[in-house]
């Protein structure tokens, strides 16, 4: 059963099919992210989404994106590879994600307000800065989340800080929220940030107990209920594993249309993600 497929079957599975292509790239290496990257978010690669294990293929790619996520805050580490997670199967992390997000309802936030979001001033911050990085912000390779929580900020959101203050570097905490440029005697200024501010699957994990969201199979239901500046996130529809963050910036005939970072986009229908392999958390901010 494909719900008993291991990471590192599905991997040698996609390496096949590489091989067989002639397309030879390394796991780890940048042309293998891009690859990932440009087949989650452009469908690039027609042939391999006829592939008779796709879905399988899809589930991989999405947790190979959030693996790499986390990867990407590690400083000092060596060549990334999935051999951690190799004996996962698609049936645990769905199980995990189902039960961790149970956990993130229950918590909640009841003290918290929301107020004086302006989704106009958000939308003009993803326009003007969707193909470039903002200098009074850290940038990161994978920049989706670091990018849409500037945009929610310009949009009139405030960041979450400890009452004790924050700390160069990244603080992983679901708790806060906020990126801060702090100055170090001697050093100079240096960033401060949340993971909930630059992660995907922390960013669900801070907002998903203070703001409305709901979680959709179809981009349909996104169309329907989505607004411009509301936040989506992709998740992969088998493990549903979160990925990618983006916000609407134009909502036109009934459709929603996406900017974002990772690959900087600006204004795409939602319908051109591939539906079938994708379910969709909506937050609405305003």
């Amino acid at each position: 059963m494909e719900d008993n497929m291991r990471l590192g079957q599905i991997e040698q599975i996609f390496l096949d099919y590489l091989k067989d292509n002639n397309i030879n790239i390394e796991v780890g290496s940048k042309d293998y992210t891009d690859y990932i990257v440009k087949q989650m978010f452009e469908k690039a690669d027609a042939n391999l989404m006829n592939h008779p294990d796709y879905r399988l293929i899809h589930s991989y790619f999405a947790e190979y994106l959030y693996e790499l996520e986390k990867y990407q805050l590690e400083p000092y580490c060596e060549k990334f590879t999935m051999a951690h997670v190799k004996d996962k199967t698609i049936k645990e992390i769905k199980e995990e994600i189902i039960n961790q997000d149970e956990k993130i309802k229950e918590k909640g936030d009841k003290t918290f307000e929301l107020s004086g979001y302006n989704p106009y001033q958000a939308r003009d911050y993803a326009y003007s800065w969707y193909n470039r990085r903002n200098p009074a912000y850290n940038t990161w390779p994978f920049d989706c989340t670091n990018f849409i929580s500037q945009c929610i900020y310009a949009g009139g959101v405030n960041e979450h800080l400890p009452s004790s203050g924050v700390y160069t570097g990244v603080k992983e905490t679901t708790d806060y929220w906020y990126s801060e440029r702090v100055y170090v005697v001697d050093e100079g200024y240096r960033w401060a940030e949340s993971t909930s501010w630059i992660r995907v699957v922390d960013f669900y994990a801070y907002w998903a107990s203070r703001v409305p969201n709901v979680n959709y199979v179809d981009n349909t239901d996104v169309n329907v209920y989505g607004e411009i500046g509301d936040v989506v996130q992709l998740m992969d529809s088998s493990t549903l594993r979160r990925y990618h963050t983006t916000i609407i910036t134009k909502k036109e005939n009934g459709v929603v249309y996406l900017t974002y970072h990772t690959a900087d986009t600006k204004d795409k229908r939602i319908d051109e993600f591939d539906d079938e392999f994708t379910n969709w958390t909506l937050f609405n901010f305003f």
